[in-house]
């Protein structure tokens, strides 16, 4: 036998989108070689195209469109060149002995710095490191196995130069985690600094071909080549991941977190990526591309990676975190649409902003936003379920003032009902959108409070007839259940229970019986007359936006005048006795 069902503790989730993130090619144009990108904020970054040209390239909407900005100030022969940005207008680039600025975009280039403190040639400045607004640092090689540290703390005025004999001449990689801690690598050998590059001691290296270097803090990073290797103790000792089987050179690392990581490479086609989601212990096949090998790698701060190399193109996987939505219901105090999702322990977030769908598909409009500390559901009052659907989108806004994409959307279920020629009562509904589920239920009752499920069908038919109904009015609701459940909360603490029902409007053959509220808008009094009806034993209650009961009372007769002691503000009043129930919105001036 079902059980009736309190609908108005009905709520319901899903986080985060189990759809995991695709990597994606973008075209920036051009379709040479690109040696090097950079990325100052979340959604400008530039690009470097070499060999034979020297074009760079800016973005202003996260990859999504390229413009060709000019010509780097140097001719583009392969890897031996760089550019980095540290704001979306100021950035360095190097090539040879010569390190450039430009505090315009790109648009023009000055040199800040030449090396002519050698008398030999073959210097190579390969790579640059911005670590704040006024500290760079650049790395470079010579043919005679001598290393070279370039350092600026006034944003290029002046350089020192630091020397050390690293016996090689094969490629640079420079990191730093802070203003002392530093890390320097060539092909067969690491460096370290503790003093901000004025000294540097040789380090363990167990692979010889090492492409670059990345670190996560001052002591835990990795280096990658044929391999990818991982350090905890500073570069101390380091243990070699599973990547034993990758077999193929591997060029660019970063990571989105502490956790989840990815590397770039390839030999002549296709290109790689591998990811690791344990700190880097294990690497697992992400993609791969043909016809590029990525050589970079980076990641911006709310979580987009970009890699670049040759072939011509750019490619870029969207990790931003996305708030979903559990589900959307309708609530049988207010009768109006809830909107209910979980907060997640991971993170904190200074509100949520719930967005609905517009008249224009696919456009969405700002509805309202929930603080993060308050009870995450919300209900749209300005919703009217009993004349139709109604879809939402959900984002939060971080500490930093970072609203978050749009989550999936979640769809209503519209119900109506008909009366047939032999008292059967017609019921057809619209899809609910938003979680997989296998069956509708239908819910039948006296009043809209005591529903019961008293058939269901499966999830593909959206018709139900409803043979020998009871003679008293009859209410009517569709129902889907969430099987993932929901849990909306205050804090990060689950409910014990675990609503996951999400029901369509209450209708019924009749509609509501007459209910007035007067005056409404009120200051203080309100008077409550039910006109065609008359309650020997009932009650009336009022509730907030989110089901709070603020108000509670007796009511006999049909009508009844209540002194209102709350905040401005839109309420929800229900009267109701043992077989009829009657909703209205109260607002409060």
């Amino acid at each position: 036998m079902w059980k009736p069902i309190n609908l108005f503790l009905i709520f319901s989730f899903f986080l985060f989108s189990k759809a995991y993130p695709q990597w994606v090619k973008l075209n920036p144009g051009g379709g040479g070689y690109f040696l090097s990108i950079s990325f100052p904020t979340n959604t400008i970054g530039y690009v470097a195209e070499g060999f034979g040209g020297s074009a760079l390239r800016k973005t202003t909407d996260a990859g999504q469109t390229w413009n060709y900005v000019g010509n780097l100030p140097f001719i583009g022969v392969g890897t031996d060149e760089d550019i980095a940005f540290i704001s979306p207008d100021t950035g360095l680039a190097c090539s040879d002995r010569d390190i450039f600025k430009t505090v315009d975009g790109g648009a023009h280039w000055t040199t800040v710095f030449h090396d002519t403190s050698y008398s030999f040639n073959g210097v190579a400045i390969y790579k640059l490191f911005l670590l704040d607004a006024n500290t760079f640092f650049a790395a470079g090689l010579a043919n005679n196995d001598t290393c070279y540290i370039y350092k600026t703390t006034n944003a290029g005025a002046t350089w020192t130069i630091t020397l050390m004999l690293c016996h090689s001449n094969q490629y640079a990689s420079l990191y730093f985690t802070d203003v002392n801690t530093g890390y320097f690598g060539t092909s067969n050998h690491i460096y370290k600094t503790i003093d901000g590059g004025n000294s540097w001691i040789q380090k363990t290296n167990t692979q010889y071909g090492m492409n670059n270097l990345y670190f996560l803090s001052p002591d835990t990073g990795f280096s990658i080549g044929n391999y990818i290797y991982k350090t905890i103790d500073g570069a101390q000792t380091w243990l070699q991941t599973n990547s034993s089987a990758i077999s193929q050179n591997l060029y660019g690392i970063a990571f989105l977190n502490d956790s989840i990581g990815y590397v770039v490479g390839g030999v002549n086609g296709p290109s790689i990526i591998y990811k690791t989601s344990d700190a880097g212990l294990n690497w697992t096949l992400d993609t791969s591309f043909s016809s590029i090998v990525l050589k970079e790698l980076v990641i911006t701060k709310n979580r987009q990676a970009f890699a670049c190399g040759d072939g011509g193109y750019i490619v870029k996987l969207d990790a931003r975190l996305r708030q979903q939505i559990c589900m959307v219901t309708v609530d049988s105090v207010s009768g109006a649409n809830m909107i209910l999702w979980e907060k997640d322990h991971t993170r904190m977030a200074n509100q949520f902003r719930v967005y609905k769908e517009s008249t224009t598909a696919g456009l969405y409009s700002f509805l309202k936003s929930v603080p993060g500390s308050e009870f995450s559901t919300l209900t749209d009052s300005t919703s009217n379920p009993g004349q139709k659907a109604d879809r939402y989108k959900l984002t939060f806004v971080d500490s930093n003032d970072v609203e978050s994409p749009m989550s999936d959307f979640h769809k209503t279920i519209h119900l109506s009902v008909s009366k047939g020629v032999n008292e059967e009562r017609n019921l057809n509904w619209d899809q609910y959108e938003g979680f997989p589920f296998s069956t509708y239920f239908i819910l039948r009752g006296s009043n809209n409070s005591n529903l019961s499920i008293i058939d269901s069908v499966q999830n593909t038919l959206f018709s139900y007839t409803d043979l020998n109904p009871p003679v008293d009015e009859i209410f009517y609701a569709i129902g889907v259940i969430n099987p993932n459940g929901c849990y909306p909360s205050y804090d990060f603490n689950r409910l014990s229970s675990n609503p996951d029902f999400a029901i369509s409007n209450i209708a019924d053959t009749k509609g509501y019986l007459t209910f007035n509220i007067y005056p409404n808008p009120t200051n203080s009094t309100i008077n409550i007359f039910l006109p065609d009806n008359y309650i020997s034993q009932g009650e009336v209650s009022i509730y907030n936006s989110i089901g709070e009961k603020l108000f509670f009372d007796s009511f006999i007769g049909n009508k009844k005048i209540i002194d209102i002691n709350l905040d401005a503000g839109i309420y929800f009043l229900q009267v109701k006795d043992d077989s009829h129930s009657w909703l209205g919105k109260l607002m409060k001036e």
